[in-house]
């Protein structure tokens, strides 16, 4: 659903392609980057090179240096923009249909105490401002306890006062995690450093709308930060198909009348806002009409043996006209399922159609077969180098 991470700068070819690599995995709703440390004037070419499909928010009208960029997959929710400062970028989430989901806040902190106590300001103000449910994830650069720092000095009260009363004020809690308690490291083998200063938290509203949810610290990978990947365990991890029109559809009995009833049925709002609302209620209807491949060869099996046998029976009676209505009305089944077969290769092969007759049929569905093998995971290489090719032990290491 969602991944927070800090990257400290994208400042390097080899970089970006590790990170774009890293985050398409996950195939993550929003993604939440800080510090990305990228001019204005470079951050288009950025993220081209990051190759994550969608739209980006940043606040760069309050930081020259990008501190915290919010891309989301546009096909899927949609987020919109309600205000921002140099230490955060607050949005509101919803669904394709414009129902609100939730408030959420990219939280990029400063390093001064006292600046910090500013953002704890604004939090309190979001949280008066705008009721409802509400999650705040990133980099807070502030313990919350005793127990979130490991060497170094020794933490004080004072560092996590201010913190704290924020949280009592506008009663966000910190979400419980998986992995390692510890979200950042200095790297230093000589005198290492540990703290949890990386977090979620939300308040009441949404931890019980969104109940089934699990945050993981995962490893920091080429960072110095563990990313926070949000996400639901009990989704089916293969992403469900988008919507496609099927050029057959416009073939099959009826296709017409059922489009006609659909659209004509009255809806509010304006054009576009009708339109896309219109085009989405139409979406279920059609898939109803659909009819899989399969579907279609059997049918045309069946189409041929009706055929085969009224043209048996028409051989021994050539004058009964019942007998040689039925023939037509077969020859013709057939022939508009041959069509619609051939139509939906075409579509799904996105090749160009050789008028080979029935011959063709073994060559796309082997085309097809091809391509959904290249889609495929053949082979996962694990972290000690070693390769399984088990389908079963890749997905039990997924």
């Amino acid at each position: 659903m969602l991944i927070s991470w800090n990257i400290r700068g994208l400042n390097k070819t080899g970089k970006i392609r590790e990170i774009s690599s890293h985050l398409l995995k996950f195939q993550a709703e929003i993604i939440i980057l800080i510090e990305t440390r990228v001019k204005k004037k470079n951050c288009k070419t950025v993220r081209d090179k990051l190759q994550l499909k969608g739209t980006f928010l940043d606040n760069y009208e309050h930081h020259d240096n990008g501190r915290i960029w919010i891309q989301w997959d546009n096909s899927r929710l949609d987020i919109r923009h309600v205000c921002s400062s140099a230490q955060f970028i607050h949005c509101g989430v919803y669904d394709m249909m414009g129902g609100f989901k939730f408030w959420l806040t990219a939280v990029y902190a400063f390093n001064q105490l006292e600046h910090r106590k500013n953002l704890w300001k604004q939090m309190i103000n979001l949280q008066r401002q705008y009721p409802g449910p509400w999650c705040a994830i990133g980099y807070y650069n502030n313990v919350a306890h005793a127990n979130d720092r490991m060497g170094g000095n020794m933490v004080v009260e004072a560092e996590y006062k201010d913190y704290n009363d924020m949280l009592g004020i506008t009663g966000l809690c910190e979400m419980d995690s998986r992995g390692s308690h510890f979200t950042w490291s200095n790297k230093q083998s000589a005198n290492p450093i540990y703290s949890r200063i990386d977090r979620l938290i939300a308040n009441t509203e949404w931890f019980q709308d969104n109940g089934s949810l699990i945050l993981n610290v995962l490893n920091p990978h080429i960072s110095d930060h563990a990313a926070l990947h949000l996400n639901d365990p009990g989704i089916n991890k293969m992403r469900k198909r988008p919507f496609r029109f099927n050029n057959s559809w416009v073939n099959i009995e009826g296709f017409q009348d059922v489009v006609k009833e659909n659209w004509s049925k009255p809806m509010n709002g304006k054009p576009m806002e009708i339109l896309w609302k219109k085009l989405m209620r139409l979406q279920p209807v059609l898939r109803a009409l659909n009819r899989p491949v399969s579907d279609l060869q059997k049918k045309i099996d069946t189409s041929r043996a009706n055929l085969e046998k009224a043209q048996e029976e028409l051989r021994t009676n050539q004058m009964d006209a019942d007998i040689i209505e039925k023939v037509k009305v077969h020859t013709e089944e057939l022939i508009t399922c041959n069509d619609m077969l051939a139509m939906s290769l075409m579509q799904r092969t996105k090749i160009d159609w050789i008028k080979m007759g029935d011959e063709n049929k073994a060559y796309f569905h082997a085309y097809l077969k091809s391509r959904g093998n290249n889609k495929s995971i053949q082979f996962l290489q694990r972290e000690d180098d070693s390769f399984i090719t088990n389908q079963k032990d890749i997905e039990m290491s997924f």
